[in-house]
């Protein structure tokens, strides 16, 4: 795992009435969750309220920062096993888009953004004629795309003015944080890359790579 600056300390999150729970969509639709499509058994029924209160204690603590962020990955590579040592890959979909909507919360007009950057991303894909399991992943990397920013303190994020050198740092740590995160979905590589060059650009402007763009031509 990638080793992240300490000593980011992150804001107290929105009240706990104000933030979705696993499931739950923050534009409060219809849209039918990751874990729903395949139904819920007792076992599902219990990871998904053990992650639901584990996050819901991750997001109440005062001082949350990327030195956290093994710990939010182990602990959630844990609670989604099965007995015979795989993953339950729809539970931790479903707490990937939990913390995604708690992250977009935090954020000033940002709730609600990675849905419609999914719902966007699935028009494009569907006319490209993807595949449906290459759609999938596409339609779940847009979805969270911006997860990594649970991590990137408030007043950073709804800053009105122009960013420092330091805090733009911060800010762009988002893209390899949400990586790490992903990650914990086994088989998961597409995914991951999706996430992580979400800034990138194909004059190599962007980030984190910078000259990752030329890859793109």
């Amino acid at each position: 795992m990638r080793r992240l600056d300490s000593g980011t300390h992150v804001a107290r999150p929105p009240p706990k009435s104000v933030r979705p729970a696993i499931g739950q969509s923050s534009a409060g639709g219809n849209r039918v969750s990751t874990a729903e499509e395949f139904g819920e058994g007792e076992s599902f029924a219990v990871q998904r309220q053990l992650i639901s209160g584990y996050i819901e204690g991750f997001l109440q603590r005062e001082h949350t920062g990327p030195e956290h962020l093994e710990e939010l990955v182990t602990t959630l590579q844990k609670l989604g096993g099965r007995d015979d040592d795989t993953y339950n890959v729809h539970v931790l979909k479903e707490s990937i888009e939990a913390l995604n909507r708690a992250a977009e919360l935090r954020e000033l007009h940002a709730a609600n953004h990675g849905e419609l950057v999914a719902r966007y991303a699935e028009l494009i894909g569907r006319a490209l004629g993807l595949p449906p399991e290459e759609l999938a992943d596409l339609v779940f990397a847009a979805r969270v795309h911006d997860v990594g920013k649970i991590f990137v303190p408030e007043r950073i994020l709804n800053k009105s003015g122009s960013l420092t050198e330091d805090e733009f740092y911060l800010v762009k740590m988002h893209a390899r944080v949400g990586c790490e995160i992903v990650a914990t979905i086994p088989d998961s590589e597409t995914l991951q890359k999706a996430v992580e060059h979400h800034h990138e650009a194909l004059d190599g402007s962007g980030y984190p790579a910078v000259s990752a763009g030329k890859r793109f031509r």
